[in-house]
């Protein structure tokens, strides 16, 4: 394929499944008054969550076929023209210029988009599930990998995209495309509760995270999670203002679109019910926490009816004290969930964890500046901005008399108590809602003072002042597309030597995957990385029942450890160089380990039989 087609691919995949996502949020959004008064962020974020729960119900059936998926693309666009022609998806003149300006903004991450996946999590799990439900034609079970199953509304809509498409870079799309609605359902809402100029604000704002555009161009979920967790809000506030419970069931469904994405969406679904619950109106509070629930309850129920098939467990493996099975201290340790022994420990633990917070705010401050400006405290990866963190004090100073500054405050704040700072991708739901009380505060700032005032009122002042704010991030889209060198790989060799040179042992896999004969199940040591590249299955992952874990004993002993490896069905090991003389030592090694692959970075051998 040349550069060109693959471009083409590209564009083409964005287009025809963007169709019938927003004639799905549009049909969605008919039923509420003034329909026309929404403009299609809001729509295509529905039409999202709803695409994803059809194409569970379809998966069902075996469902995740080409042409099936083919064909109901079709329909959607075909319904898409027809709901277009009565001009309800017809967008204000005012948010045209808003998207060519969030969509010059994201044009880096898409072509970055273009470059084999190479992002850690995608090609750990998120990739690897697609590819299996889209080799299964169904959602499927894959207890190889770390986790053996989520809430996967997102890798559902990955694994469709690359039915369709036949390729994997297609994949980001998903992520690609909800960062659009992200910034374009601020500008929205920013604009209709305070102007245009706080609209195009609080869009920058959002793209300006470097971490969004490394997020727009991998397979990862966060930026999906966001994407629904803002709509909620959003609805959430329509309700608030106009009393239609239509919006309230809306919230709702998003809610319960964010839990089938992320186990974190069941935080964001909670925190909407209590803001029900203390901020409604009287009288409204505990049916619209009821509706709320119910709606959110109903929309996620298949997700985790799901989980709970499989495993025993609907939140697996988180509660397993309730539920039975493996204890989230074990599985995911990086929780720090070590008091999980008993649900009461959990319970104490997390009310601890909230306390802290409580008594020692500024670590939330730290968080954030670390996030901005301390990249090695979080592996290295790509920072968040510091501007949401900058303006949060400018929000919090005129929360008194904007209350809803200050529930968006406190729900993010809220948000953050709960061991959401662990990760800053974790964090993207409240940096969006940021943006928007970041914004909203610029604005009452400038109303506050006139110089300043005249200043922000002026269109071309705004402007500039985006277009400042909002460069961090595609600066560092490009930043990373300059490293990964120009053009993006196009045919199959040109991807593999592409993927040899910026994923560590990958040349190991692909001389495996290369290999003569049925695909060999391949045990890796310390590589989590290269699951998605493996021909076969592949074994090792630092958790689940295949784990690395299971050969540290036998270290030293090349019988005892090629017992271990052959009961697991092992035809081939990779380990680092320099694991060889901790791994495998003894007269008897040669025997039981023949080398096949060796380089700088690993060695790979056959276990024999």
């Amino acid at each position: 394929m040349s550069l060109a087609g693959l471009v083409l691919l590209q564009l083409g995949t964005l287009v025809l499944f963007a169709l019938p996502v927003l004639a799905l949020g549009r049909a969605l959004l008919l039923g509420r008054p003034d329909p026309r008064g929404t403009a299609p962020a809001l729509a295509f974020a529905l039409g999202l969550g709803a695409a994803g729960s059809l194409l569970l119900v379809a998966a069902g059936f075996g469902g995740l076929r080409r042409e099936l998926v083919l064909a109901t693309v079709a329909a959607g666009s075909i319904a898409f023209v027809a709901i277009a022609r009565r001009g309800s998806l017809a967008p204000p003149r005012a948010w045209t210029g808003a998207f060519l300006f969030c969509l010059a903004a994201l044009i880096p991450a898409w072509v970055w988009g273009l470059y084999p996946p190479t992002a850690f999590d995608a090609t750990v799990y998120h990739l690897p599930f697609a590819k299996a439900f889209a080799e299964a034609h169904r959602l499927v079970v894959v207890p190889d990998l770390i986790y053996p199953i989520f809430p996967q509304l997102a890798e559902t809509l990955f694994a469709a995209t690359m039915v369709a498409a036949g390729t994997d870079t297609v994949a980001n799309l998903i992520q690609w495309s909800a960062a659009l609605a992200v910034a374009l359902l601020l500008f929205e809402t920013a604009s209709r509760l305070y102007s245009r100029r706080a609209g195009l604000l609080a869009s920058a704002l959002w793209l300006a995270h470097p971490l969004v555009h490394y997020q727009a161009a991998s397979a990862y979920v966060d930026v999906v999670l966001a994407c629904f967790a803002l709509a909620a809000i959003c609805c959430w506030e329509r309700w608030h203002e106009e009393g239609s419970w239509r919006w309230l069931a809306l919230s709702g469904a998003a809610a319960g679109f964010a839990m089938a994405t992320k186990y974190l969406g069941l935080l964001w679904a909670a925190l909407l019910v209590a803001t029900t619950l203390f901020a409604a109106r009287r009288g409204r509070r505990w049916r619209g926490a009821l509706l709320l629930s119910l709606v959110a309850a109903l929309v996620a129920a298949p997700w985790y009816l799901r989980i709970y098939s499989a495993t025993g467990n609907p939140v697996h493996p988180l509660l397993a004290p309730l539920f039975g099975g493996e204890r989230a201290a074990e599985v995911a340790p990086e929780l720090g969930l070590d008091e999980a022994d008993s649900t009461t420990g959990m319970a104490a633990a997390v009310l601890r964890r909230v306390g802290e917070v409580v008594r020692r705010p500024q670590e939330l401050a730290l968080f954030a500046w670390r996030a901005a400006f301390v990249p090695e405290a979080f592996n290295r990866q790509a920072p968040l901005a510091p501007w949401p963190m900058l303006l949060a004090p400018v929000a919090a100073l005129f929360a008194w008399r904007d209350r809803r500054l200050l529930r968006w405050l406190l729900l993010v704040g809220a948000y953050a108590a709960f061991w959401t700072t662990l990760q800053p991708r974790f964090q993207l739901p409240g940096a969006a809602l940021l943006a928007l009380a970041g914004a909203g505060g610029v604005e009452h700032l400038a109303r506050r003072f006139g110089a300043l005032g005249r200043a922000w009122q002026r269109r071309g002042a705004a402007m500039l002042l985006a277009v400042a704010v909002v460069a961090p991030g595609p600066l560092y889209a490009v930043y990373k597309i300059g490293k990964l060198g120009a053009p993006p790989p196009t045919d199959p060799s040109a991807r593999e030597d592409f993927l040899d040179r910026k994923v560590p042992c990958h040349a190991a896999v692909r001389f495996s995957n290369e290999r003569p004969g049925a695909a060999p199940t391949l045990f890796a040591v310390g590589a989590p990385e290269l699951t998605y590249y493996a021909r076969g299955r592949f074994l090792g992952h630092v958790l689940g029942p295949h784990r690395a874990g299971r050969i540290v004993p036998y270290l030293g002993d090349p019988e005892a450890l090629h017992r271990e490896l052959r009961s697991m069905d092992v035809d081939e090991l990779l380990i680092p160089v320099g694991f060889r003389s901790s791994l495998l030592r003894g007269a008897e090694l040669d025997r039981l380990f023949r080398p096949l692959y060796a380089d700088a970075r690993c060695e790979l051998f056959e276990v024999s039989d």
